[in-house]
């Protein structure tokens, strides 16, 4: 909600301060100019050449009383809004109303709610769902969400900018500073950073960035919690590790977060058997079925929007201290292991299955080679994510670690067979 107020020549300060000031506004002179000079969000507040010597009492009732209505009103936010900085508050000269001539900078009226990565598999959900989730609070209704993406003309962008609420922006999130945070008056953030070499470079300089810049409360996208610990043979969870460790330094304490620690993702599972569907379908013949997960360890496979839902819900608290420090598993409503993946797929195609391939990750093969290879990063390192399905084939990742606190605030509903329906319809 953008405020916008026109300033006598009385109640206008020497300059445009930084932030909004607020004070307690003395009653207008009986004359004034028929128009008022007001602050503009793109130039700097100047006198309307158009004058009148005298104004009636009447409208200078009414000046008078709007502007007491809108002290008012800020006094209320300020009182109802948990994250407001209210050291951005200050007053240049009793009697005085000022504006910063920023439209950015009235955010302190509503502050925002960052989403990096909000049309990604799981920042597209949390960006649909925040919003319908804030209008029912009874303290953060009026907050902006500010939809961050590298491409504000992606279908998926263009979806995001239609919903009330959402303001959609291009912006390359690892350029993000602590000025940017503060100029859009950001309050909490969501981030869900690209498992890369330089994760831990790139997240880590977002958090002290956020840190510095005031924000409030972070909800970040960790890996799956049995992988998360400093000895991990896979590099990314290690890197997952060393952030939720550096944000939980005492040097971090003036920063609430919430990390999320989400089994493997179900359509990333169940595609390989989606695409032999549908190869069979059209041609008729069989190729090998190739799966991650093992013939019988049972996975909570997840679908990642269940996974921006609850990120929503976090982020939608009145209170987010109960959820500080917390690190919360999430896997899907059912378990399941490669031979149940293989005897769906032979209902869907009516035969036996001839060739299956368990524990398999030959995907890397072709990862390394379409996104890393010509980058020249360190195939070893790389080659480690083949060790990251380990503890999944130990059954170290089934539906029993699932965190209370998930089934209690958004319980994931979508089961493998639905995940597998829906990439069939695709």
């Amino acid at each position: 909600m953008a405020l916008a107020i026109s300033v006598s020549k009385e109640m206008r300060p020497h300059r445009a301060p930084r932030g909004v000031r607020i004070d307690s506004v003395t009653p207008p002179p009986t004359r004034f100019p028929t128009r008022f000079p007001t602050w503009s969000p793109t130039r700097s507040p100047t006198r309307s050449p158009t004058r009148s010597p005298t104004r009636s009492p009447t409208a200078s009732d009414k000046t008078h009383f709007e502007a007491l209505q809108l002290k008012k009103a800020i006094d209320t936010q300020i009182k109802q809004s948990p994250d407001i900085n209210t050291s951005e508050i200050t007053s240049p000269r009793r009697g005085s109303v000022a504006f910063q001539s920023s439209s950015v900078a009235l955010g302190i009226m509503t502050p925002s709610i960052l989403i990096v990565g909000a049309t990604g598999n799981t920042g597209r959900a949390v960006a649909q769902t925040l919003p319908k989730l804030l209008q029912s609070s009874s303290t953060l209704s009026g907050y902006r969400v500010i939809a961050l993406t590298r491409t504000s003309s992606s279908p998926v962008a263009r979806e995001l900018a239609k919903l009330p609420g959402v303001e959609v922006i291009e912006q390359n999130w690892v350029e993000i500073t602590a000025d940017w945070l503060r100029e859009h008056q950001v309050a909490r953030a969501f981030i869900a950073s690209q498992p890369e070499p330089n994760q831990f470079a790139e997240e880590s300089t977002f958090h002290l960035n956020a840190l510095n810049a005031g924000v409030k409360y972070v909800v970040r996208i960790s890996t799956t919690a049995a992988n998360v610990r400093p000895d991990c043979p896979a590099y990314y969870p290690r890197q997952h590790w060393a952030i939720e460790a550096l944000l939980g330094s005492p040097e971090f304490d003036n920063l609430q977060w919430t990390s999320l620690q989400p089994n493997i993702f179900s359509p990333f599972v169940m595609s390989p058997a989606a695409e032999f569907i549908k190869r069979y379908r059209k041609t008729g013949e069989q190729d090998t079925l190739r799966l991650v997960p093992s013939e019988n360890a049972p996975i909570g496979i997840i679908d990642p929007d269940e996974v921006g839902v609850f990120a929503a819900h976090l982020l939608s608290q009145d209170d987010t201290s109960t959820h500080n420090k917390a690190k919360y598993v999430l896997n899907g409503p059912e378990d399941i292991n490669g031979m149940q993946i293989v005897a769906m797929v032979e209902q869907h195609i009516g035969t036996p299955v001839k060739d299956v391939s368990y524990k398999d990750v030959s995907f890397i093969d072709m990862l390394y080679e379409n996104q890393y290879a010509a980058t020249k990063q360190s195939k070893n390192v790389i080659y480690s994510m083949t060790r990251a399905a380990e503890t999944v084939w130990q059954g170290k990742c089934s539906t029993s670690t699932t965190s209370k606190e998930v089934l209690k605030l958004a319980a994931p509903k979508r089961t493998p067979a639905d995940t597998l329906k829906a990439l069939l319809e695709d």
